[in-house]
């Protein structure tokens, strides 16, 4: 079994596939590329945002933070906002850093941060609703 195996990797190694990139093979495939990564940057930034503005206003409202960590920084809103701007930075340095490494991860990263502050902001804007309305 270990000798089929040599054989292909040898088959392999000794005529490689011609058209295996990392990255998209085109400028229109790059451009289309580029631009879902920057649009998932733009709501990345966005939920953030909206997570800054729901907590305010939820804690404005007698409700308390449910992070640990950010307890005590949810109450300044402009330190929270900075904290979540450095967050923000981080995450997408991240991703651009692993786009070089794995084509794709970058985008996946960034689809997992938008969707776990997807969540928070789902859940703030709820209780923002359900208090006003009742």
């Amino acid at each position: 079994m270990t000798d089929y195996f040599s054989n292909i990797e040898l088959i392999i190694a000794l005529n490689p596939p011609k058209n295996i990139s990392i990255f998209p093979q085109n400028k229109t495939e790059m451009n289309v590329y580029c631009s879902i990564l920057t649009i998932l940057t733009a709501v990345f930034a966005g939920l953030l945002v909206i997570d800054v503005f729901t907590t305010t206003l939820v804690l404005n409202m007698g409700g308390t933070e449910l992070n640990p960590l950010m307890a005590g920084i949810a109450s300044q809103p402009w330190l929270h906002l900075l904290i979540k701007t450095v967050f923000a930075v981080f995450i997408v340095l991240l991703a651009c850093q692993a786009e070089h490494i794995k084509q794709h991860s970058g985008a996946v990263i960034l689809i997992a941060a938008c969707s776990m502050f997807l969540v928070v902001a789902v859940h703030n804007i709820r209780v923002v609703l359900f208090t006003f309305l009742g």
